[in-house]
């Protein structure tokens, strides 16, 4: 049995004057489901051999899931039969393609496998601004924030000591900003977090001789 690892991540517009938009997860699978499938190919950027990527939608219910495809015809793998390699051959019409599964859950959060041969979900942000920019925000952009790995969480659980970390926070809204200042502590990076904007906004502790380990652990694991 194959392990998947799966990220999350949260789909959040780009400018400050667009926090209160909302994602309509409905509208977005209809409009993907509806592209033809000449519209729905889009040229990949890069040198590694790709060539075009396409999304499919391939569960329509509660939570929709879809498959971000990245398709190559150069830089194949090789075929083995024990020692002995010989090139993958395929057809002059076909393509080799990965895949990286998504799956959407409510609040713009996203889940998706990791696959290191597949697109980054990262990129798709870039697709739907070209595909189904009437699914976005008043400037047709958005990005994808990942959300806290728990394996990395374990990292620091594991950690004989910590001298330094950085935690780096979603763009944040100026008035946010000043309106949290009569408050403290995680209070004030609770308030702050709700907002977006073109800014970033984050912490940044560093001892050599090692920070509290324990309250390291509970602001990570609070934000």
């Amino acid at each position: 049995m194959a392990k998947r690892n799966v990220f999350f991540y949260e789909m959040r517009p780009t400018r400050r004057v667009d926090a209160e938009w909302r994602l309509d997860v409905p509208s977005l699978i209809a409009a993907l489901d509806a592209l033809p499938d000449e519209e729905r190919i889009r040229e990949a950027e890069g040198s590694s051999g790709d060539s075009y990527e396409f999304v499919q939608v391939v569960d329509r219910g509660t939570n929709p899931a879809i498959a971000y495809v990245r398709c190559r015809e150069h830089g194949l793998p090789m075929l083995a039969r024990q020692a002995t390699l010989e090139p993958l051959r395929i057809a002059a019409d076909r393509q080799l393609a990965e895949l990286t599964h998504a799956v959407f859950f409510g609040h713009h959060i996203i889940g998706a496998e990791y696959n290191h041969y597949g697109p980054r979900l990262s990129s798709l942000a870039g697709y739907f601004s070209d595909k189904v920019p009437q699914c976005l925000p008043p400037n047709k952009k958005v990005w994808m924030a990942s959300l806290i790995n728990s394996e990395f969480l374990a990292l620091l659980v594991d950690a004989r000591i910590i001298k330094a970390i950085s935690l780096t926070m979603a763009p944040q809204l100026l008035d946010a900003v000043e309106a949290g200042q009569h408050l403290s502590g995680r209070d004030t990076l609770r308030y702050m977090s709700a907002g977006y904007g073109a800014q970033r906004i984050g912490l940044n502790m560093q001892n050599r001789n090692g920070l509290d380990k324990t309250e390291v652990i509970g602001l990570v694991n609070w934000a």
